[in-house]
């Protein structure tokens, strides 16, 4: 769960999932209010944990499976993708290059 650079504050669950869910590159910390930023590192995992969701498409070749198993496979690793991406999350006071 991501911590606040600034009040060294470990976010809830329920924090970080509307945290991720806004457009604005900056988070506010809901515990002291300092303006954090997704690091480098927590946006590499997130980065690797939504990748998962192409992969399970490549199964379909693998597998031979039918549309709906296809489907079905596919919403559970959307769903798995969204539900883990809070753990992912890591802050940093500052804002830093993907690469």
């Amino acid at each position: 769960m991501p911590t606040c650079q600034s009040c060294q504050t470990t976010w809830s669950y329920k924090e970080a999932m509307k945290a991720m869910w806004t457009l604005d590159p900056v988070k506010t910390c809901p515990h002291c209010g300092a303006r954090q930023h997704i690091s480098k590192k927590g946006r590499q995992r997130s980065i690797l944990v939504t990748l998962f969701v192409p992969l399970v498409l490549l199964g379909n070749i693998f597998f031979d499976w039918s549309v709906g198993t296809a489907f079905l496979w596919l919403a559970l690793a959307a769903v798995l993708s969204i539900l883990l991406t809070p753990y992912t999350m890591d802050l940093s006071s500052e804002e830093e290059p993907l690469f």
